[in-house]
């Protein structure tokens, strides 16, 4: 009887009511990509990207801007613990980057060598301090892309 009840309580927790979305979005900063046998370890600063009223509330909460004033370019990036977390990079994950306002594919290896350079590479502005946002796209704890946002 005790199983059955484990079961049900199981087979409940597992209906997609109660389980996270088997794909998640969120936007932040790509701290640095290394390989990892045959894959990559990505560390990655998460963030807020706020926009609209949501922005704009909590900017004036913060005292960045003043009531009644709007955030420029209409979007607030949120980032206040700058906590890096590591994930799973497979080496065929996609991987899209702005060069010119226009996007491109790149490979994840060319990716950690643009990140681990001083300089820039091409068009390319991945290093510190430009730190371009990304929106990661994940299941669990592994990555399945990575977008570049561009930001005016």
């Amino acid at each position: 009887m005790i199983a059955a009840g484990a079961l049900a309580a199981w087979a409940v927790a597992s209906l997609p009511l109660f389980s996270p979305p088997r794909e998640i979005v969120q936007y932040g900063y790509v701290a640095s990509v290394t390989p990892k046998g045959k894959s990559y370890r990505l560390r990655f600063d998460p963030a807020l990207w706020l926009e609209g009223q949501t922005a704009n509330v909590a900017a004036v909460e913060s005292g960045l801007i003043k009531p009644g004033e709007s955030v420029p370019n209409d979007y607030l990036i949120w980032n206040s613990d700058h906590k890096l977390f590591t994930y799973k990079l497979p080496a065929n994950a996609d991987v899209t980057v702005l060069v010119s306002l226009a996007t491109t594919k790149i490979s994840v290896a060319y990716l950690a060598k643009l990140l681990k350079t001083s300089k820039p590479c091409g068009s390319f502005e991945l290093r510190s301090p430009c730190r371009r946002g990304f929106w990661l796209r994940y299941s669990v704890d592994t990555v399945k892309s990575l977008d570049q946002q561009y930001q005016p």
